[in-house]
Order: C-alpha cells, then structure tokens, then sequence
C-alpha cells in the first residue's frame, strides 16, 4: 500500500493491530529485515479503506525497542525532578487518587448519557450515523474500552461502534435541547479561563495560546468542548446517580 506508514507495535500476543495476525508474522525478525504478507479483509471490517479487499503488506523492521521496568531508587527519582524516593512516591499517589476520582466521574456521566438516551425514542438522520461510524471506526480502540474481548470477532466490535455511534448522535440532539431550554452559552471569560488553564499545563505564554487558537481557526472547537462540559456540569447537578 501507498503511501507508506510507520507504526509501534508492541510484541503482546494478546495485542491486536490493523493487520490482522501481525504477531506470528513479526517473530524472530530482525531489525532492517524486510518482507511482505498477504491479507483478505471482510466486508464490514474496522477500517472501511479496507473492506472487502485484498492486500499484500510490505513490512519493513526499522527498529527494535524493549520495554525494562526501572529501578525505583533515590537516583531514578532525581533524574526525574524530584528530591527523594519519597517526594516521587508521594506524587505518585497523588496522581492515581485524582486518576480514580476521574474514572468514578467518568462512570457517573457515562450512566447520566446512558438514561437520558434510553429514555427518549426518535428517527436518527443516517447521513449523521454513518458520519461518526465512519469518524469511530478509524480508531476503534479509543471508544471501546474492552477492545482487547473483539480481537477475533470483528462483527461484534463493528456492532459495538454502531451502537457507540447512535448514543453519541442521539446525545447530540438531547444536549442541543437542554443548551437551549437552559440558555447555556460559552462567554469570553470561560474562553480566557480555559486559555490561561492550557497554558499553565503546558507551561506556555497565555498570550501565545491565545493567538494559536485564534489564528488556526480553533476557536469555534474550543467553544463546543466547553459547552459540552457546560451541559455535563448541568447534569451533574440535576441528576443523582446510586452506586452500587
């Protein structure tokens, strides 16, 4: 295929890759060895360039990488910025606390949108449906968390998709609805909060991101992000969600 591509495969058997059976195929190669494969895909497969057709691959090892767990000493921790195993630790903790409280987040708003889509029944229009599919299946394993369960069974995760992609396209109406009953709006200090919010994480002049987003027109995307956590913040107010 043209044009070439390079890609990082990680040796895990366990590991599934657009090509299909690249991990027998990869065994015992060497670096700067070449060779090609030969590969029929399905009708409906992931990648929709792909459906349907036949390809030989034309694979080329560039590199070899190997993964080694470091060891966690005083030496590690002040190569990384940090004054002691201790401090590194401590941040550590930290860190994974705020990544569960995250996770749990995620789990109360997934099941919010999960209700609100169950309970309102309408006609989807199929031109928005087969927009996200398509936007979906170009990179499956960032929508389907349990990817790794679909890795022989490419009608089922082409079903999980689908059903990913009419929640997404039925939550889209509802949230225009509730961003217009509830006259939700994204002002310029919400913009300069989330400016001066990026610039802090990425250690940039605010006035710099600013002008990035201004000048490559990704402004207007900026806007519906926060207006999407406008309405997420909405309902996280209005609803109570049981864990059990």
């Amino acid at each position: 295929m043209s044009p070439k591509k390079e890609d990082y495969y990680e040796m895990n058997k366990e590991k599934s890759h657009e090509i299909t059976d690249l991990y027998p195929e990869l065994i015992g190669k060497k670096k700067d060895e070449k060779f090609s494969i030969i590969r029929e895909y399905p009708a409906e497969y992931q990648r929709s360039a792909w459906q349907g057709k036949k390809f030989e691959h034309q694979i080329e090892i560039t590199q070899h990488f190997e993964m080694q767990k470091p060891v966690l000493d005083e030496d590690f921790a002040k190569k990384h910025g940090y004054e002691s195993v201790k401090q590194l630790k401590e941040k550590m903790k930290e860190e994974f606390e705020s990544y569960q409280k995250k996770l749990q987040e995620d789990r109360k708003i997934d099941a919010i949108i999960k209700v609100l889509v169950n309970s309102v029944d309408f006609m989807l229009p199929q031109k928005m449906m087969a927009q996200e599919l398509s936007r979906l299946v170009q990179n499956p394993g960032r929508y389907v968390h349990d990817i790794e369960q679909f890795r022989e069974d490419h009608d089922a995760l082409f079903n999980r998709l689908k059903e990913e992609a009419e929640r997404n396209v039925r939550f889209s109406f509802i949230m225009e609805k509730l961003i217009k009953e509830n006259s939700l709006t994204v002002s310029q200090s919400d913009l300069d909060a989330e400016y001066q919010k990026i610039a802090d994480a990425n250690g940039a002049d605010v006035k710099q991101v600013k002008k990035y987003y201004q000048e490559n027109q990704y402004r207007e995307q900026l806007k519906d992000i926060l207006l999407k956590r406008k309405v997420i913040d909405f309902l996280k107010e209005k609803v109570t969600v049981k864990e059990v």
